[in-house]
């Protein structure tokens, strides 16, 4: 975030930390996944409170599956879901964590991964 302001004291914010927020250890990108639901597993680090949105596409944007995480906290922590989704015939498709600002309208966190889906 960045707030300017026309007077008063300089500011600081510390920077990010040196890893990676979201870290998602199965499926690996550009994994096949065939039957009709994806396992995930992985760790993240929300920014804020909000629920953490995981979600499949397809190339053209159409949202196969998804799944709402509420997580205790803004501490780095393991997670483990399932989305169900139905194809007819092997797609390419995009799993994509999201999270909302508390503040401003919109994203504050965005990561994604490709995937393969199969029947």
């Amino acid at each position: 975030h960045l707030l300017l302001l026309s007077v008063g004291d300089n500011e600081l914010n510390a920077p990010d930390p040196p890893y990676a927020r979201t870290v998602i250890y199965h499926p690996e990108t550009e994994t096949l996944i065939y039957g009709g639901t994806i396992t995930i597993n992985g760790e993240i680090q929300p920014y804020n409170e909000n629920q953490i949105i995981i979600e499949v596409q397809d190339e053209e944007g159409k949202t196969l599956g998804n799944r709402v995480l509420s997580l205790d906290g803004v501490s780095r922590q393991s997670f483990s879901t399932t989305i169900n989704y139905k194809v007819s015939e092997q797609t390419s498709a995009r799993l994509i964590v999201r999270q909302a600002d508390e503040r401003i309208s919109g994203l504050i966190y965005l990561f994604s991964q490709e995937l393969v889906l199969s029947p």
